[in-house]
């Protein structure tokens, strides 16, 4: 069973970085995009 709990909290956390990498990209495309204009 902790291995199990293990695995999730990894994967959460590797699923928290995947989003903080694309909220970061997101924002940079907003800024890029706004500049455009």
């Amino acid at each position: 069973m902790p291995v199990d709990k293990v695995k999730v909290i990894k994967l959460n956390n590797k699923y928290i970085r995947m989003n903080d990498k694309i909220s970061k990209r997101m924002d940079e495309l907003k800024v890029e995009y706004a500049e455009g204009i």
